[in-house]
């Protein structure tokens, strides 16, 4: 009888059993065990559950702030809307500029002491009339005689042309007086008035700008007078600017017993007694209201006047340069 012999396992045998179904080997390959879900009778599969994304954190946007815009001045606004009514809308421009003028008044302490103001825009005897501190009340002006209206400014012919502001120097003393006139066009009328008032009774007084005169000095010399009598008045010497001319920015000042005028940056002073106030005439634009009849008319074309309280040389010199940037804004300046 044949007899079997128990071959010996291989020594590996027990520990292959033991390994992990992922590191078994069957004849040197690895088993990949397969987890199916296999469903019972009646189930339906299952599908594989996908993984959640996790949402990523877009950061907001810093918002940028909106700047607060700087509202219109309300009587520029004012001044804007009486030219609409006298028939002339300003562009989106002028609107700018003017709003920028009247800021500049404020800023500087110079518009509550004006009394009156022409700013000569739109063209028209209507437009140029208004008033600036107050808009088609009673110190619009009235033309009379030859005077002519572009966007340039009002004209005046030196003949009989000129502008009444309606307004009398009663209601300041005689010592608290300014007025002020810009020409773009020189004038040739010799001591012709670009705007002013006389008073012929006795003691006389005047308050005058006079570009242009011999009588006194030399055609190189600015005569100006603040309710002051004959004798008493001041001469700018045209001559020290660099153009040496009547264009530009005229102004005379009366504070107390000083009188002050100026042109282009260029000043002068004097020291005066008091005298009367100029009661019987109005001050005009382009010549002269006499209180024995008009006269002095001038051939010059104007683009600002005003009529305020005094103002001392560095608010004149103020005052000057935010005319200039108005006239130079409106593409009108002289040089």
């Amino acid at each position: 009888m044949p007899r079997f012999i128990r071959q010996p396992r291989p020594k590996n045998d027990i520990k292959e059993l033991i390994k992990p179904l992922g590191e078994k080997t069957w004849r040197g390959n690895i088993w990949q065990p397969i987890v199916m879900n296999v469903p019972k009778d009646g189930e339906t599969p299952t599908p594989p559950v996908s993984p959640t994304p996790t949402p990523s954190n877009t950061p907001f946007p810093t918002p940028t702030p909106t700047p607060t815009p700087i509202p219109f001045d309300s009587d520029a606004a004012a001044y804007l809307s009486e030219l609409e009514t006298q028939g002339y809308t300003a562009t989106t421009s002028e609107r700018t500029y003017v709003d920028t003028f009247y800021k500049g008044l404020k800023s500087n302490n110079l518009y509550d002491r004006l009394i009156s103001m022409y700013l000569h825009i739109g063209g028209s005897a209507a437009t140029h009339a208004v008033d600036g501190i107050t808009p088609g009340g009673s110190l619009d002006i009235t033309f009379g005689g030859g005077v002519t209206y572009s966007l340039s400014g009002t004209t005046f012919d030196g003949i009989n042309g000129y502008g009444d502001t309606n307004y009398t120097q009663t209601s300041l003393t005689d010592d608290n007086l300014s007025i002020g006139a810009f020409l773009s066009v020189a004038t040739t009328s010799d001591s012709g008035a670009v705007m002013g008032a006389r008073n012929n009774t006795v003691p006389t007084s005047a308050t005058q700008i006079i570009p242009y005169q011999t009588f006194v000095g030399t055609t190189d010399d600015g005569f100006y007078q603040a309710q002051n009598a004959g004798a008493n008045y001041v001469l700018v010497d045209r001559t020290a600017d660099a153009e040496g001319t009547q264009l530009g920015f005229h102004q005379v000042s009366k504070t107390g017993t000083t009188q002050y005028a100026s042109l282009r940056q260029i000043t002068g002073t004097s020291s005066v007694s008091l005298t009367n106030i100029i009661n019987n005439a109005n001050i005009w634009i382009g010549g002269r209201d006499n209180s024995s009849g008009a006269d002095s008319y001038t051939d010059s074309q104007q683009q600002f006047n005003y009529i305020g309280e005094s103002f001392n040389i560095d608010e004149m010199m103020a005052f000057e340069t935010l005319v200039y940037n108005l006239q130079d804004s409106l593409g009108r300046a002289p040089y």
